[in-house]
């Protein structure tokens, strides 16, 4: 059924996109640097500081008492902060507003202290000063080094206006992040993020630019960053790697607070001694880290005060001293993906010449796909009426959502419902159907037709998304190639195959989170349920995941039939085997 000729034909775009990206590969960008010793910054005053903060709130629930009563204090201490003559350097506001937290809808306290400079371009301070354990000092060291911070600005002139934000909600959906996102006041040149600048123990990458869209923050930034930090450490942040970059862009996703702030728009990363997961609950302090990462982040915001305006987020990737553009990534992955829709258009056209029931597989197909959809749907729906527990907007930490009774009733609920779905599925196709339909190579091309149009429709919004359908759509269409000759382990291999790019991206967000089996499952649920996984984007991996099961089963099937179908070709007139072709007609011969 495949005509391998408008396949081959189909592939010469990618080569020629393979070229074109090869020669717009650009350097990476050079980091701003700055001559200002932090030695403004003391790490001694600041861990003084930090211990008398756990001390006096050791709970700090997001919404919480402890948390409400911290947000007074950080509120009193930004105005304390004042120059040489007395008077205060910042103007402080503190806001509430309600959201979904780790601890179901609260009220959190945002408090922003603004200090304006010779222009309104701002560069921001943020720490947020809840979690979800008792104690949790490492996680205070942000706050403390913020509240540090303040005290050292006092009296200095800046070029750009100097904002400080203490938020609530970072130990999960990253509210207060986003409620600042949303009203920032001005334009941001770029945003520092306050992690766990004192925890015991260092786990890189030091540095977070991950988004919760299909950008990252700017290079530029994220080097000056760096910079700073091994000016300081006497080693970089840790290297974030092109694989890894790749999975993050493909599946937007982080749990730390520079995730929200990328999505809309502020470039941002975050600076934590753990990273991007935090510190461990009960997490020692350490104050020679407290010291080397608060004048890290001293030294950084005195080069972006002195640095040319910084780019918007974006999606680039690292190729060792290179970086790779969104736009040659888009042009790639098109070109990869139109030899599957070629080839997919010509075989259902051709089963249609057929005869074959064309329509009765579609039917099938969407059979398949239907228990995924309805699942996700029943999942988002619980998720807004609160029937699977709490479910924060953004991404949470696995530490900080664990798999707990009511987590595992809802998953429970979740597979039965699928299940139920999935048994259900032979008597809708008998009922809509009424047979089941013949040729599984005519199946195949429907299934691989309609997975290409999902590609096409995904890569419209997130090429790198659409990348992971590369590999399905190319195997899959020479597994089901295979599966007409009845080479049913070969073609079930190259499906298989097709799943490594999947599998790989599994591999990385579990590997980077710390996430096994329940806490990943657990992971996904939140997504769903809180809105993290938009309803179009839920609806599209529903279709894919469908889709790919899907052919799948039309491969198994297709390698159990009885063999290939003759297949009726056009002939051209080089190739005419018609009457007269053999030395003659009957009737020329009575002649």
């Amino acid at each position: 059924m495949v005509e391998w000729r408008i396949y081959r034909a189909a592939l010469i775009p990618a080569v020629l996109a393979m070229l074109v990206c090869a020669f717009s590969l650009a350097s990476r960008p050079r980091a701003d640097g700055t001559t200002l010793a932090p030695d403004a910054f003391d790490g001694r005053q600041a861990t003084a500081l930090l211990q008398s903060l756990a001390a006096q709130f050791p709970d700090r629930r997001p919404g919480g008492v402890g948390d409400g009563a911290l947000a007074q204090r950080v509120s009193r201490e930004f105005l304390a902060a004042r120059d040489q003559r007395g008077v205060p350097e910042f103007t402080v506001s503190s806001v509430g507003s309600s959201a979904a937290t780790i601890d179901g809808s609260q009220t959190l306290q945002t408090v922003i202290a603004r200090r304006p400079g010779a222009n309104n371009r701002a560069i921001v301070l943020l720490a947020h000063r809840d979690a979800a354990g008792h104690g949790a000092a490492a996680e205070l060291s942000g706050t403390a080094s913020l509240l540090a911070l303040a005290r050292v600005f006092a009296g200095r002139v800046t070029n750009r206006t100097l904002v400080l934000v203490s938020t609530s909600g970072g130990t999960g959906g990253a509210a207060g992040a986003a409620y600042f996102a949303a009203h920032t006041g001005g334009p941001v040149d770029a945003v520092l993020v306050l992690g766990d600048l004192g925890g015991a123990s260092l786990r890189r990458p030091l540095i977070v630019p991950w988004s919760n869209s299909p950008v990252v923050a700017p290079m530029r930034l994220t080097r000056t960053v760096d910079a700073a930090l091994s000016q300081e450490l006497g080693s970089g942040a840790g290297s974030l790697g092109t694989a890894v970059t790749l999975a993050r862009l493909s599946f937007p996703l982080s749990v730390s607070e520079q995730g929200v702030l990328n999505q809309h728009g502020l470039p941002a990363v975050t600076l934590g001694a753990a990273g991007e997961l935090g510190p461990p609950t009960g997490g020692g302090v350490d104050s020679g880290h407290l010291q080397s990462l608060g004048r890290a982040a001293l030294r950084a915001v005195n080069a972006l005060d002195t640095a040319r305006d910084l780019e918007a987020p974006q999606a680039e990737v690292p190729l060792g001293r290179r970086v790779l553009r969104s736009w040659a990534v888009r042009l790639l992955v098109g070109a990869l993906l139109l030899a599957p829709l070629l080839t997919a258009i010509d075989a259902v056209a051709r089963s249609r010449r057929r005869r074959l029931d064309v329509g009765a597989w579609a039917t099938w197909a969407l059979t398949v796909c239907a228990p995924f959809v309805l699942t996700a749907g029943f999942v988002v729906l619980s998720g807004r009426l609160g029937w699977l527990g709490p479910a924060p907007a953004a991404a949470a930490s696995p530490r900080d959502l664990p798999v707990d009774g009511t987590a595992r009733a809802a998953l429970a609920a979740v597979a039965l419902v699928f299940a139920l779905l999935w048994l259900v599925r032979p008597w809708i196709m008998r009922r809509t159907v009424g047979r089941a339909p013949a040729e599984p190579a005519a199946g195949a091309a429907v299934a691989l037709l309609g997975l290409s149009l999902l590609a096409w429709a995904i890569w419209a919004r997130n090429p790198f998304a659409a990348a992971l359908l590369v590999a399905p759509l190319h195997l899959g269409l020479l597994g089901s190639a295979l599966s007409e000759h009845r080479r049913r382990a070969p073609a079930l291999a190259l499906w298989a195959l097709g799943l490594v790019p999947l599998a790989l991206l599994l591999f990385s967000y579990a590997r980077q989170l710390g996430l096994g089996p329940l806490t990943g499952a657990r992971m996904a649920l939140s997504l769903l349920a809180g809105g993290h996984v938009g309803p179009l984007a839920s609806l599209a991996w529903a279709l894919a995941a469908g889709g790919v099961l899907a052919l799948a089963l039309l491969v198994r099937r297709g390698a159990e039939s009885d063999g290939p179908q003759l297949e009726v070709r056009s002939r051209g007139p080089l190739t005419y085997a018609g009457p007269g072709s053999l030395g003659g007609t009957e009737s020329a011969l009575r002649r």
